[in-house]
């Protein structure tokens, strides 16, 4: 019996070794799988994050592109509503001051109506304000013979339209055409000093 015996406790020793062993080979076969799937899954996760992250950073740089442009353009938009009331409220203002002041004094009118007809007044009418009608004729019959221009009242000119015989166009020499030329002289200037950079 003690053969017997001895033979039953080894085979029982030799079923639990395998058994341990089997066990064993499960649990590691088991965990193995556990890690990886754990592997797999912080993987996935991290793969998801990066690409949630990547989306923000796409999503930022697309807003911050918008952002720019509208910044940009509210730029420009506050400029040219800048210049424009610029030059309604000083440039045109000014302009209109100076050429009144360039245009009351009837010497300097004769002289520029002198400069224009050269002379050949035949035929030739100039508009000027009626109460300096008087003092304008006077100026030019000062500087010239003026014999076939006629001098007649044209309200508001303040300056002088003058139409030359055998020209198709009237000289617009009134104070509203030389303010306007004037402030046309100092916008492109100040368009170009106001003008957004790009940086």
């Amino acid at each position: 019996m003690t053969e017997a015996s001895s033979g039953v406790a080894s085979l029982i020793a030799r079923i639990k070794q395998d058994g341990i062993q089997a066990a064993e080979t499960e649990r590691t076969a088991r965990l193995g799988a556990a890690r990886q799937e754990a592997d797999d899954i912080i993987a996935a996760a991290r793969r998801q994050a990066e690409a949630i992250v990547a989306e923000a950073h796409d999503a930022a740089a697309r807003r911050r592109t918008q952002l720019d442009a509208e910044l940009r353009m509210a730029a420009r938009d506050f400029l040219f509503a800048f210049q424009e009331r610029l030059s309604a409220q000083v440039i045109r203002p000014t302009a209109d001051a100076a050429a009144a002041a360039a245009l009351s004094d009837p010497s300097a009118l004769a002289s520029l109506v002198l400069a224009v007809v050269q002379g050949a007044f035949a035929g030739s009418t100039v508009g000027v304000e009626p109460q300096l009608r008087e003092a304008f004729a006077a100026a030019i019959a000062a500087k010239a013979s003026a014999q076939g221009l006629e001098i007649v009242d044209d309200a508001g000119v303040g300056g002088f339209k003058l139409r030359v015989a055998g020209e198709h166009f009237v000289w617009d020499v009134s104070r509203e055409a030389v303010a306007r030329e004037l402030a046309r002289l100092v916008e492109p200037s100040l368009r170009d000093a106001l003008r957004l950079r790009d940086a």
